[in-house]
This record gives C-alpha cells, sequence and structure tokens, in this order.
C-alpha cells in the first residue's frame, strides 16, 4: 500500500502496486514492527497533531522523519525539503518566535523560521501533504510557545478547515530580507501535519494534564 493525499480527506490508504510504506523503512535500514507503523499513520489521519513519546533511543524521531520522506520521495530535492521541516525545540523558548519568527521595528523585516517558510507554502500548495518535527518538544514548556497552534487546530470545522488565525505583527505589511512578503495574520493550512517527539527524563517538562 502507498499513502496518498486528498485535500478534502487527507491522508487515505490505497492499495496499489507500489513499494509499501513497511517495506520502505526496511530499505531505509529502519525496522520497527508493523503495529507500530499503522497505529501511527491511523492517528496522523485522525487528528494531524501526534506525540511519539519513549526512551530516548527508540526511533520516534526516525518514525516522522522517514513517514515525511515516504510521502515527499517523488518530489526534487529541493522541493522536498520545503515540505519537510525538521525543529529542535530549545529550552529557552518561552513563546512562539522560536517557531514563527519576529518582526523587527528597527530594521522594518521579519526575520521568518523554517517553519513559517513550510506554511506559507503550504498555503500555496493545498493538494500536497506538508510535515513538521519538533524534536524533544517537551524540553521547553510546550504550552508556552505551541498553545497558538493548539488553539486554531481545536477550532476547525467542515466550514472553516482553516481554523481561527493567529496574530504574527500589528504593522499593515511586512517582508523578509529576501523579500518574501509575510501576512500579518497566518492560518495553519489544514494540509500540514505536526509530529512531536518527547523523552521523559530529568531534563524535560511534564505535560499538563490539558
Amino acid at each position: 500500500m502507498k499513502m496518498k493525499f486528498d485535500k478534502k480527506r487527507g491522508l487515505i490508504r490505497m492499495s496499489l502496486d507500489e513499494r509499501s510504506i513497511y517495506d520502505y523503512f526496511e530499505l531505509n535500514g529502519f525496522i520497527f514492527p508493523e503495529e507500530i507503523i499503522t497505529r501511527y499513520l491511523l492517528s496522523l489521519k485522525t487528528k494531524p497533531f501526534v506525540i511519539l513519546t519513549g526512551i530516548s533511543g527508540t526511533g520516534k524521531t526516525k518514525i516522522a522523519q522517514v513517514f515525511a520522506e515516504y510521502m515527499c520521495q517523488d518530489d526534487i530535492p529541493d522541493e522536498r525539503e520545503k515540505r519537510i521541516a525538521f525543529i529542535s525545540v530549545r529550552p529557552d523558548w518561552m513563546d512562539n518566535k522560536g517557531l514563527l519568527g519576529y518582526y523587527n521595528i528597527l530594521d522594518e523585516k521579519y526575520y521568518a523560521t523554517s517553519l513559517l517558510k513550510l506554511l506559507l507554502n503550504a498555503r500555496q500548495n493545498p493538494d500536497k501533504p506538508y510535515f513538521v518535527i519538533l524534536d524533544e518538544m517537551n524540553l521547553a514548556k510546550v504550552e508556552q510557545y505551541f498553545s497558538d497552534f493548539l488553539s486554531i487546530m481545536e477550532s476547525r470545522t467542515p466550514n472553516n478547515p482553516d481554523g481561527e488565525s493567529m496574530e504574527l505583527f500589528y504593522a499593515e505589511n511586512a517582508k523578509t530580507h529576501d523579500g518574501t512578503p509575510i501576512p500579518s495574520k497566518l492560518h495553519i493550512p489544514a494540509n500540514v501535519y505536526f509530529t512531536g517527539t518527547v523523552n521523559v527524563d530529568e531534563s524535560t517538562y511534564m505535560f499538563s494534564p490539558k
């Protein structure tokens, strides 16, 4: 089976005479029980935000990386890089600037991140899935830097698949140093899928019950 993307239905499974995702993992040197991969796929299809937790070194990050590469394998390398954002969470993140960048009022330029660029590309290409991998996402308090994303994903409805928007800055318009225009408000496109990896040890924060 090969995973395909339909902008109305999200990730779907189709029987095709092509190598399966399980074979793709093995061809890349990673052996996981098929049940683990299947659970990940079904979870991602059910809700575009999945948390993989476990002890360090068990392959949580590789599950997300290899799956994203599998979904983008038909793209040329430059296009594939635009559809996958691998983000290492920093312990000092207190807000979403580490994910979305910020507007500098001194030079009136927006300092964009790889995630923001991915979101803008995803908005322009709704027929393709995009993947964000937040590595060790509980090194910082998730509620502080990721709460806007969680709220928007919860606000989605059939009539409003993108949910509510988030405010990036309060100026009328802004551009990056290379001239890329940045909107003042941003929706998280429905074709963007988030995966977070979580280690449980003395260097990380536990999630709140919510």
